[in-house]
């Protein structure tokens, strides 16, 4: 394999023409502009980046690279729809994300953008995976556009030892958050958003949701996970599993105009400390609940699982129609209500449809100051 490096004083032209070179180790060392030219690369070959990257263009064909440096594909540079990436996961980093956001002094770069990058490249090509690193990124609305894709962290904090606990409606600082795959975001703000033409499943793991309470913000609702999508066809399934959600108003709000946007929604091994609610189904509009008689937008089915849920307000708002509604296993201590509603809320509060069933053992409630069960058919 030829080794051929491509330094400052390549033409864009003899860039273009290396890149289509055959059995070559191909090292960027430079800061690239394709000018709009479309490249098609050889499966026998591969891109070292060593300090340099690519922009404004179109990468066809197996593109195999190795990525030395954090920021390797710039604005403008598209993969075509037939292009193979040689990765099994795909890194913010490669477009753009630092990772560097401080939880004291409330300062980093907004890695908003990369990830959303990152995010598109996964779903256009048959790389499903999004891998974070164990630092902080600072985001005003990560955005999932179609599904099919994982966001995949490198850790979150689920043990209740690691956390430093206060009253609900105050700010809870993490201990040893470098060792936490961490997604922070402003009050007012929705920190990832299943947009509206989500139709393909969408999982996350090993992540950590967090509202940095004493960064500027809005007094708009503040939500870990917003789902938005309006596709004709439920969504299913929708996972996350050891997924950690700190300071939200509602940490996973369906917020969909249609009756039955979500087919399978599960929940394990989460942790949901000091939010308003853990997960949250928003109210249909008149005109669905006059045809239908629901109140509440509907999952078909639902499973939540091993989940460690302190300080909460209330845990659980759904609309369970089909299939099982399986609540088991939880630990739940200190759902304290909100003081200002008006009128008294539950701990757990479903709706049932005639054709799903509940299942809700061996969960441990303590210090809870609001009603624990309210369970209703619909």
């Amino acid at each position: 394999m030829k080794r051929i490096i491509l330094s400052e004083s390549i033409t864009t032209d003899a860039l273009v023409a290396a890149l289509s070179e055959k059995e070559a180790l191909l090292i960027v060392e430079a800061d690239f502009d394709l000018k709009g030219r479309s490249v098609n690369m050889s499966a026998s070959s591969m891109m070292q980046f060593a300090g340099g990257s690519l922009r404004h263009g179109t990468l066809q064909g197996c593109v195999r690279f190795m990525a030395g440096g954090m920021w390797v594909f710039r604005e403008g540079l598209r993969f075509a729809d037939d292009a193979r990436l040689n990765v099994s996961e795909i890194c913010p980093e490669w477009f753009g994300a630092m990772g560097d956001y401080d939880l004291n002094t409330h300062q980093g770069h907004d890695d908003t953008a990369a990830i959303n990058r990152a995010i598109e490249v996964a779903e256009q090509l048959s790389v499903k995976t999004l891998r974070f690193r164990a630092v902080n990124y600072w985001v005003t609305g990560v955005v999932i556009n179609r599904g099919n894709v994982r966001l995949l962290g490198s850790g979150a904090q689920l043990r209740e030892d690691q956390w430093e606990r206060g009253k609900a409606g105050t700010d809870i600082r993490q201990i040893f958050t470098n060792r936490a795959s961490m997604l922070c975001v402003a009050p007012g703000k929705s920190c990832v958003i299943c947009g509206e033409d989500v139709a393909d499943p969408v999982s996350m793991s090993d992540l950590q949701l967090v509202c940095d309470r004493k960064h500027a913000g809005s007094n708009a609702p503040t939500l870990g996970v917003d789902f938005r999508s309006t596709v004709n066809a439920p969504t299913w399934p929708v996972m996350f599993e050891r997924c950690f959600f700190q300071g939200f108003d509602k940490a996973f709000c369906i917020n969909s105009t249609l009756a039955y946007p979500l087919n399978y929604l599960k929940f394990q091994d989460c942790a949901f400390v000091d939010n308003g609610y853990c997960v949250y189904a928003s109210s249909v509009s008149e005109q669905i609940h006059a045809k239908s008689g629901i109140t509440r937008q509907c999952v078909w089915s639902f499973e939540f699982l091993g989940n460690k849920c302190h300080h909460n307000w209330y845990l659980l708002y759904i609309n369970v129609q089909k299939g099982l509604c399986r609540i088991d296993n939880n630990n739940c201590e200190g759902t304290l209500g909100d003081e200002k509603a008006q009128q008294e809320g539950y701990a757990i509060d479903v709706e049932i449809g005639q054709r799903a069933t509940a299942s809700i053992c061996h969960n441990h409630f303590e210090l809870n100051r609001t009603p624990l069960l309210r369970v209703v058919s619909s």
